[in-house]
């Protein structure tokens, strides 16, 4: 294992799934980087798609490798590994629907950037009540929505009555 005082900083970003975007980052300055649920880790997330100890990033002679730790295993390029060199953008992600991380060397430091957002004013789903109402009007007023409900009554009263009828 390299000497303390020649371990480069590292860094890890937590990048949104959906864009890429950098959502978080984390500076490190160790030998042996573990992340996890675990309060012990070096950097811990609260998902429930993370082990206690989910993975591991340790510092190598020739650079750094990721190891996977945890039951829902680590995922690069859309495949599990168990082990893997890490360069600086290499992304990987913990768990097959979890955090997604981009290994770096070096911290940008971007003085002016900041992220906040105040959960609650995020619109998940908006929904036009009236518009909704008026379009299933409209599909409960056709014939063939009547005929379904029709043949659905006529099934469970087969089904109540014994409904197993064979021709003779």
């Amino acid at each position: 294992m390299p000497q303390l005082d020649s371990i480069p900083e590292s860094t890890l970003h937590l990048l949104d799934p959906t864009d890429g975007r950098l959502l978080q980052s984390w500076s490190f300055s160790t030998a042996r980087i573990t992340i996890g649920r675990g309060e012990g880790e070096s950097l811990t997330l609260a998902d429930p798609y993370v082990s206690r100890l989910h993975a591991e990033i340790v510092s190598a002679p020739d650079g750094w490798v990721l190891h996977s730790r945890g039951r829902n295993g680590v995922f690069m390029d859309g495949r599990r590994i168990e082990e893997s060199r890490l360069n600086p953008g290499t992304t990987f992600r913990l768990g097959p629907a979890g955090p997604l991380f981009q290994f770096g060397n070096a911290v940008q430091n971007n003085e002016n950037a900041t992220l906040s957002f105040d959960p609650e004013s995020i619109i998940l789903l908006a929904l036009d009540r009236k518009e909704v109402a008026q379009q299933a009007q409209a599909v409960t007023d056709t014939d063939y929505f009547r005929q379904l409900q029709s043949k659905a009554r006529e099934l469970r009263r087969q089904r109540s009555s014994g409904g197993n009828r064979t021709n003779e």
